[in-house]
């Protein structure tokens, strides 16, 4: 299975994965973590509201939308209102995916419910000053709301996992350095259903040859090694990938990958770059309780 995971609170879904090593035809997201404002601490979400859903079948969206959010058009942030959070048909496994952070493979304990299972919510949310609130403000009040609302307790701890390490390949790297004015930018283009349709339609019509190739655009500006490599997660189904380029400063990098490609083949050819399977520390985040919630 491939869970998606959250790019700057962005789409979160599931869908089949036949080929651990192969792009699949799905929108992705990028899992990353967040740091807490301690300005955050002692806010609430001013409305938030929280019901069962039966509409399984639609795949997780969720997205929270602060002041400095950075996202493509395609993004599902995009189209939520400024300063607010809003996930759709969710498990709870799912909210703590976007509120700490983190992919559903860090997950551990709890109720079975958490990440089985038909137990799914819609959540709708808005900060106190949709104006101001970033997204660590969204998403420090998103983990108030879990705690409130689910008596959600956890711990951290740390194991060793399978995973990947960035290195430079062997004629070096072919990354530009981002230069002293540049700000962070990400973005992803990524098929849209329409694109999927229509690969499938010249398939169909003109057998193999006939479809148009599908790709995922990766495009950054001024970000460092281990950002790049956490933003290369989205092409591994694991998605735990550690830097270990020995690269320092900020880089300016574009990637485009085609449906089916091994993902180190661009990757080498475009960035003079690939990743080693390797195991690396990973802080699991462990449910130490949670409970249904009750009504709004």
């Amino acid at each position: 299975m491939l869970r998606a995971r959250r790019a700057g609170g962005k789409i979160l879904s599931e869908g089949s994965h036949p080929d651990m090593r192969k792009l699949p035809i799905l929108a992705i997201a990028v899992g990353l973590g967040y740091s807490v404002m301690s300005a955050a601490q002692s806010r609430d979400f001013e409305v938030a509201s929280i019901k069962p859903t039966n509409l399984q079948g639609m795949g997780v969206q969720s997205a929270c939308h602060g002041i400095d959010s950075k996202f493509a058009q395609r993004d599902l942030v995009a189209t939520v209102p400024l300063g607010r959070c809003v996930i759709s048909s969710g498990r709870l496994s799912h909210m703590i995916g976007v509120a700490y952070g983190i992919t559903m493979d860090m997950l551990m304990g709890g109720p079975d419910w958490v990440a089985n299972g038909d137990d799914r919510y819609d959540l709708e949310a808005k900060g106190e000053d949709p104006s101001t609130a970033t997204e660590s403000d969204l998403r420090v009040m998103l983990q108030r709301f879990l705690s409130d609302r689910f008596k959600l307790k956890f711990h951290r701890e740390t194991k060793e996992v399978d995973g990947f390490e960035l290195v430079v390949a062997r004629n070096g790297p072919k990354i530009k350095q981002a230069g002293p004015d540049e700000e962070e930018r990400i973005a992803r283009v990524m098929p849209s259903n329409q694109d999927i349709a229509d690969a499938k339609r010249a398939a169909a019509e003109g057998g193999k040859d006939g479809a148009p190739p599908l790709a995922v655009t990766l495009s950054v500006q001024k970000v460092s090694m281990a950002r790049l490599a956490q933003l290369l997660g989205v092409f591994e189904p694991n998605g735990h990938i550690a830097d270990a380029t020995n690269l320092k400063g900020f880089y300016d990098a574009r990637l485009v990958i085609e449906t089916g490609q091994d993902v180190n083949g661009p990757l080498q050819q475009q960035l003079g770059l690939r990743l080693e399977p390797h195991k690396i520390p990973l802080e699991m985040f462990v449910i130490d309780y949670a409970e249904k919630p009750g009504p709004n």
